[in-house]
Formats: structure tokens, sequence, C-alpha cells
């Protein structure tokens, strides 16, 4: 898998496939030519910020090397239903996952200034996003990795992706790891 974003690339509410194809066509033949994938991760503030876009974008390059990286806690950042709906829409073409979470920022709830980021997009606009160990976020999670393992429609990995600052990763990875395993979805190998 080979990660990669559009925000440079493509940041109105309609996808340019004209750049895009400029952009990637190069990329995709190489990808195809040494049998990984590219997967293009959504985030808030580009033309990958609702799964109907996103969906859209994988629909035209219709490529198994071309897949998308699901964050589902990025579509929540753009104000959108990260599960199910985002889930349900871009099933076919997930090829990767991340894993984190968050939530809105709220003024005055003591919320962690290391743990916030950009401003939300959409409908929560301006207020920024708060992210949060897996447990403590809004987004539902548990829900996405039951759905994962009952659909069997996917067969990677899910990599934790803490938004913080390094002094608070590790605080993190321990919140969420013991988490994870008390749920049965952590898996040593």
């Amino acid at each position: 898998m080979v990660n990669h974003y559009c925000y440079w690339i493509s940041r109105s509410e309609q996808p340019d496939f004209a750049k895009m194809e400029a952009y990637w066509a190069g990329s995709l033949k190489q990808a195809e030519k040494l049998g990984v994938c590219l997967v293009l991760e959504n985030e808030a503030h580009d033309n990958t910020r609702t799964p109907q876009g996103m969906r859209k974008i994988l629909e035209h390059f219709e490529n198994p090397h071309f897949k998308t990286n699901y964050d589902a806690v990025n579509y929540f950042h753009a104000s959108c239903e990260g599960f199910p709906e985002a889930y349900e829409v871009l099933r076919p073409y997930i090829g990767y996952v991340h894993l984190k979470n968050g939530c809105l920022y709220r003024e005055g709830a003591g919320q962690p200034e290391d743990h916030r980021g950009a401003p939300m997009s959409g409908l929560h606009a301006p207020v920024p996003i708060q992210y949060t160990p897996i447990p403590q976020g809004a987004v539902n999670i548990p829900g996405l990795l039951s759905r994962l393992e009952a659909d069997r429609s996917y067969a990677g990995t899910c990599t934790l992706e803490p938004h913080t600052t390094p002094e608070h990763v590790e605080e993190f990875y321990r919140m969420e790891t013991e988490w994870l395993r008390k749920l049965g979805f952590f898996v040593n190998r």
C-alpha cells in the first residue's frame, strides 16, 4: 500500500479529474507494474471530504490498484457520518484502514490543547476537532471493527493513528491497545 492525498491537487467541491489523472497516471501505472495499491486517504478539506466524493474519484479511476485509505474520523472531521454511512458507501473500495478518534472541541471543557486539530469542515466549521484516545471519542470505532470482522471484505490491518504531540503518543497507544484487547480486537502477530 502506498498512502497518498489530493489536498494540493483538488480541493473544490467537484473533483478535477484531468488534474488528478495528470498527477496519478504515472504512479498508477507503476503501482500496476509492481503489484501494489495506491490508497487515497480522505481528508476534511479537499475533494475526499465526503464518502460520496471519495467514491466518485474511485469510480472514475476504476482500478484494483487504486483504493481508499478509509479513516472514519477524517469523515467526522468533515461533519459526515464516519461510520456506518461512509463505510457502507466505500466498502468495496477500502484498501487500508486508519483508527483514531475525536470529538468537537468545546470551549471551557478542559480538553488538552495538545490534542486539538484543524477546524472542522461542513456543518461544524469552524470549530476545531479535538482528538481523543479511541475509547473516548465520538466515532463508533467498535461498530466499525465489528463490521470489518463480520463482512470479511477487508483482510488488511488497521493502523492506530494518534493525533497528539510526541509526549502523549505512548499514552494514547497504551489506552487504545488495552481497550482493543478488552474488546477482543487486538491481535499480536
